[in-house]
C-alpha cells in the first residue's frame, strides 16, 4: 500500500464575514525542497567540470597523446565555474524573465 502526501492546501486569507477565501499568494517551498534543489545544481555543476576531463582522457588514451585531459579539465573548470556563477546571480526586481541580465555582474 503506497502512502500519499496530502496537496498543500492553497493560501487562504479570512474576508469581513471571517470566511477564508483562496488568495494568489504562494507559500514558500518547504526547506527540504530547496535542499534538493541545490544539491541538484551542486551536482551539475560538479559533472560539468569532471566530464570534459574524462572525456580528455578517453582521447588521450585512443589517440595516444598526452594533453586532452589537462584541455578536457580546463574547460569544464571554467564552464563550471561560469554556470555557477550564472545560477548563483542575484535577480534583479525589474527583470521580467525571472532570470539576471545576459552578461555582466548581478549589480550592473
Amino acid at each position: 500500500m503506497l502512502l500519499r502526501a496530502k496537496p498543500p492546501a492553497p493560501a487562504t486569507s479570512p474576508d469581513k464575514t471571517g470566511l477564508h477565501r483562496v488568495t494568489d499568494q504562494r507559500r514558500p517551498p518547504p526547506p527540504i525542497a530547496l535542499a534538493m534543489e541545490w544539491v541538484a545544481k551542486i551536482t551539475t555543476v560538479g559533472l560539468e567540470m569532471i566530464v570534459p576531463a574524462i572525456g580528455g582522457r578517453y582521447l588521450d588514451h585512443y589517440l595516444g597523446t598526452q594533453y586532452w585531459t589537462v584541455v578536457g579539465l580546463v574547460i569544464g573548470v571554467v564552464f563550471g565555474f561560469w554556470h555557477l556563477l550564472q545560477m548563483t546571480r542575484v535577480v534583479k526586481q525589474g527583470d521580467s524573465k525571472g532570470e539576471g541580465s545576459n552578461g555582466g555582474s548581478a549589480d550592473a
